[in-house]
């Protein structure tokens, strides 16, 4: 299989920093190899059918759903206005695609990255990315997560409940921190 990566100099890599609020965007490494290509279309005919995308994009939805009302439950920052400003966790995105932000923004605020980038505090990511790694997930230090088929599956579906056990865990855990 095909493989890319780019890299260079810490000057101009500083420039794709996430963390930098004027970070450039990257969207990967692609090759125009044709072994890859017919791989991918093989992959959407037979294993990733419009079926399984439906059913992806709907679990998608639904742990969003469930974890941005755990930030209610649990107590933290519900993004209501108050005295404290309280800030809590928002889980935005759209299908299978999942990314995790500490704003005081409520989520039916938000339409663009200028309504949650003004109040977060990217050292909450940084500890939720190294809390869900102490419980065993691995999700991208700035709070990107994308659900993948294994987790239509049983095993997957009880794994998922797991995630979102350790995601509260977190809630409580640091809400003093995160409100």
């Amino acid at each position: 299989m095909s493989f890319g990566a780019f890299g260079g100099r810490a000057d101009v890599m500083a420039l794709f920093d996430p963390r930098s609020p004027s970070a450039l965007p990257h969207a990967g490494t692609f090759n125009n190899n044709v072994l890859t290509m017919n791989v991918g279309a093989v992959g959407l005919e037979r294993v990733f059918t419009p079926e399984k995308a439906q059913a992806l994009h709907a679990l998608g939805d639904e742990v969003r759903d469930r974890v941005n009302e755990l930030t209610l439950t649990a107590g933290v920052g519900d993004g209501a206005p108050s005295e404290k400003g309280l800030r809590g966790l928002r889980v935005l995105g759209c299908g299978s695609i999942l990314v995790f932000h500490f704003t005081r923004s409520k989520v039916k605020d938000i339409a663009s990255p200028a309504d949650w980038k003004a109040d977060e505090d990217p050292r909450l990511l940084d500890l939720f990315h190294l809390e869900m790694l102490n419980e065993g997930f691995y999700l991208a230090r700035r709070g990107y997560v994308t659900l993948s088929l294994p987790l239509l599956e049983e095993d997957g579906r009880q794994e998922l409940e797991r995630f979102v056990d350790a995601v509260k865990g977190f809630l409580v855990k640091f809400q003093d921190v995160i409100g």
